[in-house]
């Protein structure tokens, strides 16, 4: 038996109005889950200096993993909690759905630019299912995500680097989109020699990217803008 966090009340992962101790227990008739994937892609090089690439999927779920309820009774060792036994079964199925998009262009010599897009769509069906959370994993993905990069060779040995990104909302877990910028500015004086100042997400002093997860005892992710100072040398 594996004993959780302790949720406590008002926690989305806790339905009760009182404190809950969840522990888990395995379970023999607990099956395989069952994956089927289409796939399909395209790539082509228009010129000596334009490639893309396409390529798009469907996977279909069967007997995905559910925490199902075995027991709920109160808590022996906290008066007035309650501890709450479950065990894995396989109550759910979801179709997964996506598409990426890549352009990659040879704008001239040393300069090169690279664009990628995705839309992904998961679903998740949990059936007759007494799982509350089965469905969290349908908010875990952002539906639109976008990346730009700008590698660029300047003279006198120079480097500069650009990445802008968007990052489409988690609607399920209240996180909002957000826009990115990297630049990276780098100097070789001599062969084996790097030095380079690099600035991640510079557009706004930070931004939260994956929500808490009070049943994993995880903390909100949330990048700070941040400057740094990278030396290398290669013998």
């Amino acid at each position: 038996m594996l004993a959780g966090a302790v949720l406590g009340m008002g926690n989305p992962a806790n339905p009760f109005p009182v404190v809950v101790r969840p522990e888990f227990r395995g379970s023999d008739e607990f099956e395989s889950e069952v994956a089927v994937t289409w796939q399909a892609g395209h790539r082509a090089q228009w010129t000596e200096g334009l490639t893309t690439d396409l390529a798009a999927f469907v996977s279909r779920y069967r007997d995905l993993r559910t925490l199902e309820p075995v027991a709920v009774g109160s808590d022996p060792l906290h008066p007035g909690w309650i501890v709450a036994t479950g065990g894995p079964a396989n109550r759910m199925d979801g179709t997964a759905k996506g598409v990426e998009a890549e352009v990659s262009w040879q704008v001239r010599r040393g300069w090169r630019l690279h664009l990628a897009y995705t839309w992904f769509r998961l679903s998740l069906d949990p059936g007759d299912s007494q799982d509350f959370s089965a469905e969290f994993e349908e908010g875990k993905s952002p539906r639109h995500q976008l990346d730009l990069r700008s590698f660029a060779d300047l003279p006198f040995g120079w480097k500069l680097d650009l990445g802008l990104r968007y990052v489409g909302s988690l609607d399920r877990r209240d996180i909002p989109p957000y826009w990115g910028l990297d630049v990276r500015l780098g100097w070789e004086p001599t062969e084996g020699v790097e030095l380079a100042v690099v600035g991640r997400d510079l557009l706004e002093p930070s931004h939260p990217e994956f929500p808490r997860e009070d049943f994993l005892r995880l903390e909100t992710s949330e990048p700070e803008r941040s400057v740094y100072a990278v030396v290398r040398a290669r013998f």
